[in-house]
């Protein structure tokens, strides 16, 4: 049985258990460069976007805070793009390790999910709170110009 697997097993009647630090799922060394870096992180979110595009406060107490694994793409510099307004924004960054014909015509770019969380509506200080889809960023992908794509494979097929 897999390290992982085995430690998984022992502590699984622990509800603090964080299956993300097993990694169940792990790479080969020789392959774990992404074309488009990211790094993932928890962060403890007091404001969020809903699915309507409104502001979501969420409900947090002297006991409780909602946590929320958030992966965001990394800038050429090693930083991380702010994601604090989980907009759709591309990085400068061009994405690594394609076709150089390609790669001026390539941007990582953010990708969102949306995720339960525990708000109500900003401002609206008399309305219960319920539970709200939010969103969050979830991923990093390379993303190329459709119209550079077909150029390259033209300029491919006269040669």
């Amino acid at each position: 049985m897999p390290e992982s697997c085995r430690r998984l097993e022992e502590n699984r009647h622990n509800s603090r258990v964080d299956l993300r630090a097993y990694r169940l799922f792990h790479t080969d060394g020789d392959y774990d460069v992404d074309s488009c870096p990211s790094s993932t992180q928890r962060h403890r979110r007091t404001f969020a976007i809903n699915k309507q595009g409104l502001i979501i406060e969420l409900l947090q107490t002297d006991n409780f805070t909602q946590v929320f694994y958030e992966t965001t793409c990394i800038d050429g510099d090693g930083s991380e793009q702010q994601a604090a307004t989980a907009t759709a924004t591309n990085t400068p960054n061009t994405c690594q390790f394609i076709d150089p014909l390609l790669a001026p015509h390539s941007r990582c770019v953010q990708q969102l999910s949306y995720v339960y969380a525990v708000g109500r509506l900003f401002g609206r200080r008399r309305d219960q709170f319920s539970l709200n889809y939010i969103r969050i960023p979830t991923g990093c992908k390379c993303q190329l110009s459709s119209s550079a794509v077909a150029a390259v494979q033209e300029d491919k097929r006269h040669q």
